[in-house]
Formats: structure tokens, C-alpha cells, sequence
């Protein structure tokens, strides 16, 4: 899992995953235009989206959201305790939580 996002933006836990406030506003504008103009998007960023789409398009929200939170070592039992942080955060937390479980092992 990455700490910086693909197209650079924050992304927090959130009630079914991994969320993006920019991105949902940007999703927001693009409703409210409804979508009459085709999207072009340089290559690089089409390849990216295609594989999003083509890898996880077909999943519901829970199989995505037991998807990320693995990613994260993070159970959804526990996942309320990190409601609100920023992946960022949640992957230093983490980092040091290994640390500490290595450093206290026998």
C-alpha cells in the first residue's frame, strides 16, 4: 500500500473505506454536469483508472472495504479507532506498532 495517493490526494478511514473528500467533490461536479462532455485523461492516469476499474469495478463496498483495511493490518472490528485518520496516519501508527511488537519479542 502507498502513503501518497496515485493522483495526490488525502485519503482518510472512513465508514466503508479508504475516502477521498476531493475526489468526491470532484465526483460532485462531474454529477452535476451530467457528465455531458467526455473526460479525456492522459495516458498514464487512463492505464490507472482502467485498472481500477477493470481489477475492482465489479466489487461491492464491504468486499472493497475488508480489502483495504487488510491492506492497512487493520481489522474491521478495530476500524473505529482510526475513524477520521488520514492513511498516512494509520500506516505510521502501524510502522510503529511493528517496531515495538520486534523490539519487545524474544
Amino acid at each position: 500500500i502507498r502513503e501518497d495517493s496515485l493522483l495526490g490526494n488525502e485519503y482518510y478511514i472512513y465508514y466503508l473505506g479508504p475516502f477521498s473528500f476531493e475526489v468526491s467533490k470532484e465526483f460532485d461536479k462531474l454529477k452535476e454536469e451530467d457528465l455531458k462532455e467526455e473526460v479525456k485523461l492522459d495516458e498514464d492516469l487512463k492505464k490507472k483508472v482502467d485498472f481500477v476499474i477493470d481489477n475492482f469495478g465489479m466489487k461491492d463496498g464491504r468486499t472493497l472495504q475488508k480489502f483495504c483495511l487488510n491492506l492497512l493490518n487493520i481489522s474491521v472490528e478495530e476500524k473505529g479507532k482510526y475513524m477520521g485518520f488520514k492513511i498516512k496516519e494509520v500506516l505510521e501508527i502501524k510502522r510503529n506498532q511493528e517496531i515495538g511488537n520486534f523490539i519487545n519479542s524474544p
